[in-house]
C-alpha cells in the first residue's frame, strides 16, 4: 500500500517501546533510599526484619538506567520496596566478591536475599517492567 505522508520517528520506533506502559503509571512521590554497602544494607535488613532486595548494575548498561529512570520511581513499585525491603544497588564492574557470591551473570540483575541466611531467595536478569518486577517482589 501507498503511504501517502512519511512515517515518524516515534511511529516507527513504537513497536520496540518498552515504555508504553510505564509513562501513564504514577510515580513515587519520593525516591527511593539506596544503600551502596552491602554489610550495612544486610545489617538494616536483619534490624528491621525485612528482606534485602540487591540492584546489581554498571554504569554502561542502558536497561540499567531505564530502570533508574521509569522502574525504581513508579510509585507501586517504590511503595513495595519501602514496606517489605532494605534496597543496595551494586555496581557489578566493582563489587566482584558480591557478583561471584550471588552468580551474576548478566545486567540488571535483582537478587532478593533472606536477612537471616544472608542467601538468596529468588534472582532474576534483565529488564523488568512494573508489572514484573511487583510480581518479583510479591512471590
Amino acid at each position: 500500500s501507498v503511504v501517502d505522508r512519511p512515517v515518524t520517528k516515534a511511529e516507527d520506533r513504537l513497536p520496540d517501546d518498552m515504555l508504553v506502559s510505564e509513562r501513564p503509571r504514577p510515580r513515587a512521590p519520593a525516591p527511593l533510599t539506596w544503600s551502596h554497602n552491602l554489610d550495612e544494607a544486610l545489617a538494616e535488613a536483619r534490624r528491621t526484619n525485612k528482606r534485602l532486595l540487591i540492584d546489581f548494575e554498571t554504569t554502561w548498561c542502558g536497561p540499567c538506567k531505564t530502570m533508574d529512570e521509569w522502574i525504581w520511581t513508579d510509585a507501586e513499585v517504590a511503595a513495595a520496596i519501602r514496606t517489605g525491603f532494605v534496597g543496595v544497588k551494586l555496581d557489578g564492574d566493582v563489587e566482584k566478591a558480591a557478583v561471584s557470591r550471588f552468580g551474576v551473570k548478566g545486567y540488571p540483575t535483582m537478587v532478593v536475599v533472606d536477612p537471616a541466611s544472608g542467601k538468596a531467595i529468588r534472582t532474576v536478569t534483565g529488564y523488568q517492567s512494573s508489572a514484573q518486577m511487583l510480581a518479583f517482589l510479591k512471590q
